[in-house]
């Protein structure tokens, strides 16, 4: 065995610690105010608490509100940050300089240069979101005043301690508060005048004593570098690493007969539970990948660990092809052609051991030529129209939606042989994706919205349910405000649910259904009616840094699912992602859900997208377009083994959340209940929703025994003075103000997020890494424990950045101690698994592994050699 010396990496990970210790760590201070320049909007981020409580928008239009802009590039030169107008063909030039000027201050020197023909009408400014939802000061909430000079604003954000400061220079034209709440300034520079309105102006913000300048995010990563970064490490059509074994033991997808829900688990026929961990394939994937290339794909697939994919995008009108063929006048008619090319994806995910989820509504438009009742409504003056929100209170379209689910699900599949309803492959089917009343669509059918046939219609359900159930009708029909409307909009979506859930039941489906999803900010009331499926669908995107989110005051996107969880009932989640994309963090996002969703007992995940694109015609980089991106990709099968193998434990305590009327009464969410965002990295929480006498169709549920109850929902499980969560099994640490997740069980140990340059010890586990921000597990493969296996994975990832020609990936330079049996090899993987042996050290039962980026991989196997 050969013996390695880590003194080279020692070295740069020290000049990583200095860059850190230099530049600061994610917050300083946990308390005190953090300033840093914002490459996205080219002005500002100020953090309270590690929360960010002030950010800036340019934002300018011209008559009648019509957007202007701007498309900022912002770039580091010298020192400073600037920025400009990206192309030569925008209406305007904006352009700034921005400086430090102190330990706890900056300017920023602006310039902005119309023509007066545009400038005459034209305004804007800047835009400040002012965010203090949960701060107070001597008992009152946070909020900011405009200094008495009219050159600015302030906010206090501590007794005893002066005030943030944003002072111009000169004063804007115009500056005030957007509808008189103080959750929005703006100052207007530009505002129709162009011969007084400033060409130039400065900002300057000040913090209080204390508060302190951080490195912008683009700062504290590592700039990507074409000579010593890494191009071509995931081939389209191969895997580092080979879970397929995961499924080869149970066999073609369905071999266990149809999946069902047995109380908040899902279990095959035979009673034994399932687990699944998935991804979607979306839109061109389905209908422009080859035959041979979908084979290829679904057995990839199932080496990343997957057991699970959504076909969706199948209807949109801006795929074409879609399931109605190309260029379809009408949507009544499916093309064989299509649905030949989804049989030959069923059939092939299905030997690959891969379950199907089938969507049934998404983003079908009707046509004129589809017999929709009051289509011009719907159309709004235009050739197509949504069903979104319509389909409530619209006859035609619910049996147009019959007419389709029957047509599709009777399909005889070309190469199984079997209906669509009667695989057992097929997992569940979605009546309909993203379309719900009590928080997205309702106001649509609302007296003026200018849809009087749909108002007419909503308006008499709202009449009738009111006088039915004694609830006040001047409160029933007003969907955005809480309360009896809440309860209206749960029943009108229940009866659709009935109505399309005894068709498909008629047809002889035996797939689980999920009605519709819990998204977008939706509130609790939102989960009344999705009781109706047989299980509850969420979907959640991460913020850009999700593990730096202070649970006391904000959620990220795992808090959402976790409202989303009915006590009683399982829960899937058919979309989730990092956002925006290319999002630098992204790696750190499958092992964190994986690890969350084991520990809460979730029961199926799919990852948007695996692709929307064709997998053998378009390889660009590209959103929701996940198979070809390494920073994504890297940890999913580390995600996918400890979640299906379970490798996290549950949690020991379980919390119902029984918030009774309020989850109607108030707009109770992740978002705004502590309760939520504070227990759900500590315990498993469920939602115990209340019975009310006007949804008396309300699906009973088996109540967890041993449940704590709690009732206040503004109620924080966390100490006030916290910096990170654990979990009740001791497993899970994420830690906001260093924005670092880990895990520590028997299985899999890893350390994720900004970890470059610290050292982390785990129980069989040492990491340092070299990349500023990094994830890093190392996994048994076998059913040891790490220090008792002889087969151990071990996974890196980090940025992935796109270009024209693909990605480029950053280099984790990295010293792993293993404690492991004596006799091991190392192996480098490359993308497509092979092998190459990696000099390793082993001393007092101690493997030393240096990671070499000249071997441009990811990954690495410590086992026997064969």
């Amino acid at each position: 065995m050969t013996m390695l010396k880590p003194r080279k990496l020692s070295f740069f990970i020290v000049i990583v610690a200095i860059c850190v210790a230099f530049l600061g760590s994610p917050d300083r201070a946990a308390a005190d105010p953090v300033l840093r320049f914002d490459e996205r909007s080219g002005l500002l981020e100020i953090r309270y608490k590690s929360v960010p409580i002030v950010t800036g928008a340019f934002a300018f239009w011209r008559d009648q509100w019509r957007w202007l802009g701007p498309n900022l590039r912002t770039s580091l030169e010298g020192g400073g940050y600037r920025f400009s107008q990206a192309g030569s063909a925008q209406p305007f030039e904006l352009n700034g300089e921005i400086e430090k000027t102190g330990d706890r201050s900056m300017a920023w020197r602006m310039e902005f240069r119309a023509p007066d023909a545009l400038h005459k009408v034209a305004y804007g400014g800047i835009r400040f979101l002012i965010d203090t939802q949960g701060f107070s000061l001597d008992g009152a909430p946070l909020e900011a005043e405009m200094l008495p000079g009219g050159d600015g604003w302030r906010l206090q954000v501590e007794e005893g301690r002066p005030p943030i400061e944003v002072r111009f220079d000169p004063p804007p034209p115009q500056m005030y508060f957007e509808h008189g709440r103080k959750n929005e300034l703006r100052a207007f520079f530009v505002n129709r005048r162009p011969e007084t309105d400033p060409r130039s102006f400065s900002m300057t913000v000040s913090l209080p004593p204390g508060g302190t300048v951080g490195p912008s995010l683009n700062e504290r990563f590592a700039a990507p570098d074409p000579k010593t970064w890494l191009r071509g490490m995931l081939p389209w059509d191969a895997a580092p690493v080979d879970l397929s074994f995961l499924n080869e033991r149970d066999g073609p997808a369905g071999s266990r007969g149809f999946v069902r829900a047995d109380g908040d688990r899902l279990v095959f026929e035979d009673g034994t539970p399932a687990r699944f961990w998935g991804t979607n394939l979306t839109a061109y994937s389905l209908f422009t990948t080859t035959g041979t290339s979908r084979c290829e794909a679904a057995r990839r697939i199932s080496k990343f660990g997957f057991n699970l994919v959504r076909l969706h995008h199948h209807d949109s009108d801006w795929v074409n092809p879609n399931v109605f063929g190309a260029n379809s006048p009408n949507t009544r008619t499916l093309s064989n052609e299509s649905l030949r090319k989804i049989d030959w994806w069923i059939h092939c995910l299905k030997q690959n051991g891969i379950y199907v989820w089938l969507d049934l509504h998404v983003g079908r438009r009707f046509t004129r030529q589809d017999g929709v009742d009051h289509f011009a409504e719907m159309a709004k003056g235009g050739k197509v129209a949504r069903a979104y929100g319509y389909s409530y209170v619209n006859e035609s379209v619910r049996e147009r939606f019959k007419e389709f689910n029957e047509a599709y699900l009777n399909r005889v599949n070309s190469y199984t042989g079997l209906a669509y309803k009667d695989d057992p492959a097929i997992l569940a089917v979605l009546i309909t994706n993203e379309n719900d009343l009590t928080h997205h669509y309702g106001n649509g059918l609302l007296p003026d919205k200018n849809v009087p046939e749909h108002s007419k219609i909503y308006m008499a359900r709202a009449r009738q349910f009111a006088e039915e159930w004694g609830l006040s009708a001047n409160q029933t029909w007003r969907s955005w405000l809480p309360g009896p409307s809440k309860l209206f909009l749960s029943d009108l979506e229940h009866q659709f649910n009935r109505e399309m859930q005894a068709h498909l039941r008629q047809l002889g489906v035996r797939s689980m259904m999920a009605t519709t999803n819990t998204w977008g900010g939706m509130t609790l009331s939102g989960l009344f009616s999705l009781t109706d499926g047989d299980l509850v669908d969420a979907h959640a995107y991460t913020s850009p840094e999700p593990l730096q989110v202070n649970s006391l005051f904000r959620s990220n996107f795992a808090h959402w699912i976790a409202a989303a969880q009915v006590e009683g009932m399982p829960v899937s989640v058919t979309e989730w992602e990092p956002e925006p994309f290319p999002v630098a963090m992204r790696a750190a996002a499958p092992p964190y859900l994986a690890a969350l969703s084991a520990f809460q007992g979730w029961d199926a995940l799919m990852q948007y997208a695996y692709s929307q694109n064709s997998l053998n015609l378009d390889r660009k980089p590209a959103r929701y377009q996940g198979f070809n991106d390494p920073a994504i990709m890297a940890l999913m099968p580390a995600a996918a083994l400890m979640y299906r193998e379970a490798h996290v434990s549950p949690a020991r305590k379980t919390y119902a959340l029984a918030f009774g009327d309020r989850v109607h009464n108030e707009f109770l969410s992740a978002g705004s209940a502590a309760a939520i965002r504070t227990l759900a990295e500590q315990s498993r929480v469920v939602i115990r929703l209340p019975r009310h006498p006007s949804l008396p169709w309300l699906k009973q549920t088996v109540r967890v025994e041993d449940a704590i109850v709690v009732r206040d929902p503004d109620r924080p499980f966390l100490a006030d003075d916290s910096v990170q969560v654990t979990s009740d099994t001791g497993e899970l640490t994420r830690n906001w103000v260093e924005g670092v997740f880990q895990i520590d069980t028997p299985k899999t140990q890893l350390a994720a997020g900004w970890i470059g340059g610290k050292s982390y010890a785990l129980s069989s586990v040492g990491i340092e890494s070299g990349a500023p921000h990094a994830a890093i597990a190392v996994q048994s493969l076998t059913e040891d424990p790490i220090d008792g296996s002889d087969r151990i994975l071990v996974s890196l990832g980090a940025q992935a950045v796109p270009d024209q020609s693909g990605y480029l990936s950053e280099p984790v330079p990295a010293t792993i101690t293993v404690r492991a049996p004596a006799g091991l090899s190392l192996f480098g993987l490359t993308g497509n698994g092979r092998k190459t042996p990696v000099p390793v050290m082993f001393e007092d039962g101690l493997y030393t592994i240096q990671t070499d980026p000249s071997l441009r991989t990811w990954w690495y196997m410590l086992e026997k050699a064969s």
